[in-house]
């Protein structure tokens, strides 16, 4: 397959609202066929599926300060992702920002890449999506949309 967009949904489908970035990437995905659609469950994982991605946008649950279902959108192409952002700290494997910025280092990020957030509250074990934050997917889901045709997607 030659160069490619890549839609990443990052997060546990059982894990509260950790499961939003798994419902973004459907979404896009039922609107978007003409892409690749990857879910992950770790932020790690994104280092296996970055050969030859010419757009990259991934989709994840995030602490914020702002209030729980806020849509926020960060360009990394040439710049990390913000300290604040990402998920609760964990025993397994890198945060998003450590794996971006990795994939920066050595030269396997694609040349235009995003993080669409939506700020969360509850990452437990078995519970379902806070009700903003399943509010939040459409708006996410968008923003992916018209992120990838600002990248010349379409």
């Amino acid at each position: 397959m030659g160069a490619h967009r890549l839609v990443v949904g990052l997060g546990h489908p059982d894990r509260g609202d950790d499961a939003v970035g798994g419902l973004v990437a459907d979404q896009v995905g039922q609107r978007r066929s003409d892409l690749v659609v990857e879910h992950l469950l770790d932020p790690a994982a994104l280092l296996d599926v970055l050969n030859d991605v010419e757009v990259l946008v991934v989709a994840d649950a995030a602490l914020s300060p702002a209030p729980v279902g806020t849509v926020e959108v960060f360009d990394v192409s040439q710049r990390p992702l913000p300290e604040a952002t990402g998920r609760p700290p964990s025993t397994h494997g890198l945060s998003l920002a450590t794996v971006l910025d990795l994939a920066r280092t050595t030269d396997t990020l694609a040349p235009s890449a995003w993080v669409v957030t939506v700020a969360a509250d509850s990452f437990d074990i078995g519970q379902p999506p806070h009700p903003r934050v399943r509010a939040a997917v459409p708006d996410a889901a968008r923003r992916v949309v018209d992120l990838l045709s600002q990248a010349g997607s379409g």
